[in-house]
This record gives structure tokens, sequence and C-alpha cells, in this order.
């Protein structure tokens, strides 16, 4: 959420039991977004956005 200045930054993380095991996890944050050529790999191992580091 770095790239916000205009509005409060707010992080919300939730869990909650899901159907039988499961376990889901939500985020829900106030930040700008995560661009749609990005998305595709949301999820690989050791992504990132940033221009230096990790997160």
């Amino acid at each position: 959420m770095g790239g916000v200045y205009d509005r409060p930054r707010v992080l919300v993380i939730r869990t909650e039991k899901d159907e039988g095991d499961c376990v889901r996890l939500a985020v829900k944050d106030t930040g700008v977004g995560i661009p749609q050529q990005e998305m595709a790999r949301l999820f690989d191992s050791f992504y990132s956005t940033r221009v230096t580091g990790w997160g």
C-alpha cells in the first residue's frame, strides 16, 4: 500500500472454517490493486511486483 496517500491504509486478514477440513483465507486492503498483466503470476513462488525485494 506504499502508493496510497489520499486515504487511510487499511489491511484486513480473515480466516474461517470452510467445508470439510478446509480453511478460507481472505485479504482485503485499500491499496492500488494488482495490474491485470500480473494476475497470472500472483501465486508463483517468490513472485514480487517490487523492483527490489519481495512483497
